[in-house]
């Protein structure tokens, strides 16, 4: 059992309460614990950035009436309730629940930036993001360190990007894009990013 595990289990209202007294994250398991992740390293933190920036800038230009947010989400699991902490999603602005300090409805897409603990981005919280219903799911591997037996296309710079389905089998589509090919997005259809653009944050444009 970790450290984090020794403290009582938390309802997901009391984790949305609780700061560590040195700032670290955490999630929320299914059954209470908390879950460290690792904090963010300052490449991480641009990409955001930027990634917000440019999807504030898409939003505004549709006129659409969403927000790039980066609070919790609320991932009920049978009884339970998991908190995950997406990097970036994209969600509904609701002026009746502006007091939220999480997300509670299905967002229209999140983004994870791939860390240490990139399995988790691939396995659990693939899982957890296609209960919810999330129609698109994108990991960023910023550093090209997800082992090549996990990549169709080999270890290496990537975005990976998951599309719900519900047939024949419910689950996501998974394909991966490298270099200047052109992400394609549900979400917003005439975005133009390239996986070089994003970790070199608009740079090459």
């Amino acid at each position: 059992m970790t450290a984090a595990q020794q403290a009582p289990r938390f309802t997901f209202e009391e984790f949305l309460e609780y700061e560590d007294a040195y700032g670290n994250p955490f999630e929320l398991s299914a059954d209470g614990w908390l879950i460290p992740m690792p904090a963010p390293d300052q490449r991480h933190e641009l990409i955001v950035n930027y990634l917000d920036r440019t999807l504030s800038t898409e939003i505004e230009r549709l006129k659409l009436n969403w927000l790039p947010s980066r609070r919790p989400i609320e991932i009920p699991v049978g009884g339970f309730k998991r908190g995950r902490r997406p990097d970036l999603a994209v969600i509904d602005l609701d002026p009746e629940r502006d007091g939220d300090r999480a997300i509670y409805h299905v967002p229209h897409m999140i983004i994870e930036i791939a860390s240490s603990n990139w399995s988790d981005d691939l396995r659990q919280k693939t899982q957890d993001y296609a209960l919810l219903k999330v129609p698109e799911y994108w990991v960023i591997d910023y550093r090209g360190q997800i082992p090549e037996e996990y990549c169709g296309r080999g270890k290496g710079i990537k975005t990976i990007v998951h599309t719900l389905r519900t047939a024949p089998a419910f689950g996501y589509d998974k394909q991966e894009f490298i270099g200047n090919e052109v992400i394609p997005c549900k979400t917003f259809e005439t975005l133009q990013l390239t996986t070089n653009q994003i970790v070199q944050l608009g740079k090459n444009q």
